[in-house]
């Protein structure tokens, strides 16, 4: 089984991971080294029960706000790759729960807030996210 999800915490059998469906699992094994929570992982294992996976490879398929900033870029009308960047900078890993509970950062333009606001509230984010992580570059 293949699943890809976003790390929540490691811990010391592996880790907790929310998948782009709103599942959280636990993953039980060996996690990359550097991998820290806010990074979208994608991992291949069995399901041991309903909510556990042995993992057997994982690898990292973005680190930190790289879904953040993905999913703001490309699904928030005015925001581009530099505003989206300078927002997860300014605000860090939780940045679309921050704006989604209106902490904008001050270098934001005014238009933009309610736009950042409401698609950050959105139960859709991660999975657009994913999709655009997940899909082969041109």
């Amino acid at each position: 089984m293949l699943v890809s999800g976003l790390l929540q915490e490691r811990t010391a059998l592996g880790g907790v991971i929310r998948d782009f469906q709103g599942r959280t699992l636990a993953w039980i094994g060996t996690l990359p080294e550097p991998a820290i929570p806010g990074d979208y992982l994608q991992g291949h294992g069995e399901l041991t029960r309903e909510h556990s996976m042995a993992v057997r490879t994982v690898k990292i398929i973005a680190r930190g706000t790289e879904p953040a900033e993905t999913y703001l870029a490309h699904f928030v009308k005015g925001v581009g790759p530099a505003i989206a960047r300078r927002i997860t900078t300014d605000l860090g890993l939780a940045a679309l729960d921050k704006l989604a509970h209106g902490t904008i950062p001050e270098n934001v333009p005014e238009k933009l807030h309610l736009p950042l606001r409401d698609a950050c509230r959105s139960k859709t984010w991660e999975q657009m996210a994913a999709l655009f992580l997940l899909l082969p570059g041109p």
